[in-house]
């Protein structure tokens, strides 16, 4: 706690002010936010993208926290009391995490941006190592630069196992 609150009391301001300026920040899915973007002429010069890579809902960590801000109250099942409008993400879904993972690359090379996305090679996707750079080759006409980086990523409670287990996060740049 006392180191948390250090860092926020030593923080300051990244760049100028006029360049902070026009730097945005959006609080939306990442498919409708690059289809928003690109519908009203839109161009970020980077997207950053850390999709989720476990079946783990992240949004069953934040339903409390939603509804504070929110202000609202509603209905709530099961035992962690979570909103029945709560966010699931397609990249936590076997069924569907390859054509979200589509969709993100192909939106953001419509775009024009660059694409930095952050994957582990064990994720949800399956084949990622092959799947993603077939993606961004597809989509932005040439393969990424592919960076990787050993990491040790949490195993939320490690009930069935370890509490962390080490992994290779893979940084794919697609440009």
């Amino acid at each position: 706690w006392l180191e948390w609150l250090r860092a926020v009391y030593e923080s300051h301001p990244f760049g100028s002010a006029s360049w902070r300026r026009h730097n945005r920040v959006f609080r939306q899915d990442a498919s409708s936010l690059l289809h928003d973007l690109h519908s009203h002429g839109s161009r970020p010069t980077v997207v950053y993208a850390d999709p989720p890579y476990t079946r783990d809902q992240y949004s069953r960590y934040y339903h409390i926290h939603e509804t504070l801000l929110q202000y609202d109250y509603p209905t709530s099942s099961g035992s962690g009391r979570y909103r029945p409008d709560r966010f699931q993400s397609p990249y936590s879904m076997k069924t569907r995490v390859g054509n979200a993972m589509e969709d993100l690359v192909s939106r953001c090379a419509k775009l024009g941006s660059t694409l930095v996305l952050s994957y582990p090679e064990r994720g949800m996707l399956r084949c990622s190592t092959e799947t993603i750079p077939a993606l961004i080759r597809q989509h932005f006409g040439r393969p990424p630069q592919v960076h990787s980086v050993a990491v040790s990523h949490s195993s939320f409670g490690a009930s069935k196992g370890r509490q962390k287990y080490p992994v290779r996060e893979r940084i794919y740049v697609a440009h």
